[in-house]
């Protein structure tokens, strides 16, 4: 955990994993799915010390976008291994089916307005890198411009009406 000068250990997640969908604050976060020789389904929820199980996702998958908070996030797309376009909305509990990407891909980044109906996804990888951007309604995604430089494996912080899209 980072107190603004340093870091310290917190507590363990039960599973040994990456490239899952992370999201929350450091006191009410969540980790979905991801991959250790194969993909998970498992959530966990982080309280600030330990983490502890949510629901499973629908889809087990690795390198999804996700934002949202503990109780109000979105998970989209990701490797199954192939590559999804199917997203997943958590109420703090349980996973429900959303709307799916128009472009499926995986290592994309994301912008969630606070509630599952204001989300934007862009960039990621099909069959290479891409400089897509989807917004999400809570039932549907559009196209919207793209990005400038098509990348993957970037980071996204923001919201969806001023998200900030960098590295990759």
């Amino acid at each position: 955990e980072y107190n603004g000068s340093s870091w310290v250990s917190g507590g363990s997640m039960s599973i040994a994993r990456r490239s899952g969908g992370s999201l929350g604050t450091q006191n009410s976060a969540l980790y979905a799915g991801g991959f250790s020789g194969f993909q998970h389904a498992e959530t966990e929820e982080y309280d600030g010390s330990a983490w502890s199980n949510g629901g499973n996702i629908i889809q087990s998958r690795n390198s999804m976008g996700s934002s949202g908070t503990q109780n109000a996030s979105l998970i989209s797309a990701g490797g199954t291994p192939t590559v999804v376009s199917c997203t997943e909305e958590y109420n703090g509990s349980s996973w429900s089916a959303g709307g799916a990407l128009i472009n499926a891909r995986n290592n994309f980044a994301g912008a969630l307005n606070g509630t599952q109906n204001s989300f934007v996804a862009f960039g990621g990888v099909d069959s290479g890198a891409t400089n897509y951007t989807e917004e999400y309604d809570g039932t549907t995604f559009t196209t919207q411009a793209g990005l400038s430089t098509s990348r993957l494996s970037l980071g996204g912080a923001g919201i969806q009406s001023a998200a900030l899209a960098f590295g990759g």
